[in-house]
């Protein structure tokens, strides 16, 4: 049977149909995924969410014209770009971090409390507006000046100035915050933030 009867089938509902689509299209999307991410937990997940992507789809493919199999290509390589982007996002924000500290090294008694603290960083800079977050980014990562980012922006060093400090306090705000959700003992785990919020 042909993908096309297959996917005519599937969006008909046909659960057989569905498995043999997927019995098909899984082989190829885990070789690329695990030949272009960095680990299998990684690889397993876009093609996780590729195949997520594929069911919320379905009904809007054409049978007669879709190929299928570069279709799902096109979504997977938009994953692997994903995960990407969100491992540099990491990288960049404790960076942030690695740059104000005092002897270059973030200091830590376990790695654990590294993990964490880098996660409460990291969800703090996500609920910051996002010229607020760039400028952050702009002056502890790339070094820019206030003249710079105004450059960048369009904006007068005025504003850039009013900026960034609103993105100081919104961050401050933004830690307390989750800290507290999380039950995180400010003086127990918050070397990595201490770091970062004298840079601020």
């Amino acid at each position: 049977m042909t993908d096309t009867e297959l996917l005519r089938q599937a969006q008909g509902g046909d659960r057989a149909a569905w498995s043999l689509l997927y019995a098909r299209c899984l082989p190829s999307l885990w070789r690329h995924a695990v030949a272009s991410v960095d680990d299998y937990p990684a690889a397993e997940d876009v093609v996780s969410e590729t195949l997520l992507a594929f069911v919320r789809g379905l009904a809007t493919l054409d049978p007669d014209t879709v190929d299928l199999h570069v279709w799902l290509r096109g979504i997977l390589r938009r994953k692997i770009v994903d995960h990407f982007r969100q491992k540099r996002k990491q990288k960049r924000i404790h960076a942030v971090a690695l740059e104000q500290s005092p002897d270059g090294e973030v200091p830590s008694p376990t790695g654990l409390e590294v993990k964490e603290d880098q996660q409460l960083i990291l969800t703090a800079f996500e609920g910051m507006p996002e010229l607020q977050r760039y400028v952050l980014e702009w002056q502890h990562i790339e070094g820019l000046s206030v003249r710079d980012m105004a450059e960048r922006t369009g904006k007068t060093e005025k504003a850039i100035e009013s900026i960034l400090y609103r993105a100081r306090k919104e961050f401050r705000r933004l830690y307390e915050r989750i800290c507290s959700e999380s039950h995180v003992a400010r003086n127990g785990s918050s070397h990595t933030s201490e770091a970062f919020e004298k840079s601020l």
